[in-house]
């Protein structure tokens, strides 16, 4: 990058440890982006999943990105991102100005909830064979001993257990939900959620799939995204190799809303798509991410070479970022709940997902919500959240 640290260091004061300090000395390494989702993929190609299943992982909010299925992570593109987040300010830092992901794009590129209960809970100590127990009555099946690390299940456990067991019409219904919670756990181990190995999950995201019903919401939308927030900021640190968290969505945002970068979907649907068999048209319309599903060509941008991907980013033009890229006549629009067309997005908030809590700046980026960017106050630290309880606040204003 021509200018990789501030001028000012009273906001961005965090530069001597940031990565970007090392792109002089080692220009082309890249991240190892961390995932577990193929497998899983695979398996819905081969296995499709009852359309019973289905609407129950509507109802959980999780059929959004089941519909979008597999996407090739770009990690030269991904590293040059991380190179321009600031953990001070939990925002990338263009030259057309600060940019984020938001609880909206969360809502609009994958259709996962950002209302309802929190995730988040205490961490009780059980024995392996209680945790056995405990997936038998909520996963429907009994994982062996070595299938456990502590709190956390191997992703393999699950997948062999969607390979070797499919509900049907006569399936009872508590197995339809167990099914849905198995699908589930494999999304947030592989794709949204994904740890250091890639290949387990932590169990105490099950404690809130025990009661699944229309009623009753959980918050998955801010988990994820306080979850990919935590690993913007430890991958933004030098010496870091790896970075997990939704980088399909993270990929996804950055093509939606950087002209120079993104690639033209062709008509043919992506390799790993799921099966999904709805022949009376009883699923919603798949969210924003479903365009991105198809074999794309990148003939015209910059990809897979992060030197010409940086070198883009350094002279990005203003009429080269799409601010709003979420125009009212998407017909993905449609897959969103109700409540997400009178959620505010400009509400400034800790994400929280069990023990990782980061704010959501979303003063910084007023543009994104078609709003005038004025000067952002100093802002707000986790700290001062909990010592200051300032809770929620609705920042901005229409121009």
């Amino acid at each position: 990058m021509a200018n990789f640290g501030p001028i000012d260091k009273s906001v961005l004061y965090g530069q001597e440890n940031h990565r970007s300090e090392d792109v002089v000395g080692d220009p082309d390494t890249t991240l190892i982006v961390r995932r577990g989702d193929i497998s899983f993929w695979r398996i819905l190609q081969m296995a499709p999943r009852h359309i019973r299943v289905l609407q129950v992982l509507q109802n959980m909010g999780f059929l959004g990105v089941l519909q979008c299925g597999h996407i090739e992570i770009d990690t030269h593109l991904i590293t040059a991102l991380v190179e321009r987040w600031r953990p001070e300010t939990h925002t990338f830092h263009f030259s057309v100005g600060e940019a984020t992901i938001t609880l909206q794009d969360i809502a609009v590129i994958w259709a996962l909830p950002v209302e309802g209960n929190i995730i988040t809970g205490v961490d009780t100590n059980m024995t392996k064979q209680q945790w056995q127990n405990y997936c038998h009555q909520w996963l429907g099946f009994q994982p062996n001993e070595n299938s456990f690390k502590n709190a956390r299940i191997k992703l393999a456990a699950l997948l062999d257990r969607l390979l070797n067991h499919t509900c049907d019409d006569d399936s009872p219904f508590e197995e339809v939900l167990q099914e849905a919670r198995v699908c589930v756990m494999c999304l947030i181990g592989g794709l949204l959620c994904p740890d250091a190995t890639g290949n387990t999950v932590s169990l105490l995201y099950l404690r809130h799939m025990e009661n699944i019903d229309e009623e009753s919401t959980s918050n998955w939308g801010t988990a994820v995204l306080a979850y990919l927030y935590r690993e913007l900021c430890t991958a933004s640190q030098r010496g870091k190799t790896n970075i997990g968290g939704a980088m399909q969505l993270l990929q996804i945002w950055a093509w939606s809303r950087i002209i120079t970068l993104a690639p033209i979907p062709s008509n043919n649907v992506a390799d790993l798509m799921p099966t999904i068999d709805d022949p009376e048209n009883i699923l919603p319309v798949p969210p924003y991410a479903r365009r991105w599903s198809y074999h794309i060509s990148q003939t015209h941008t910059a990809h897979n070479a992060i030197r010409i991907i940086r070198n883009t980013l350094d002279r990005m033009q203003e009429n080269e970022f799409i601010w709003t890229p979420y125009l009212h006549g998407l017909p993905e629009l449609q897959s969103l709940p109700a409540y997400a067309t009178r959620t505010p997005w400009n509400i400034r908030c800790p994400l929280i997902n069990y023990s990782i809590v980061e704010m959501h700046h979303v003063e910084r980026v007023l543009r994104q919500f078609g709003m005038i960017q004025d000067i952002p106050r100093t802002h707000s630290s986790v700290n001062d959240v909990y010592t200051r309880s300032i809770g929620v606040v609705v920042v901005g204003k229409i121009g």
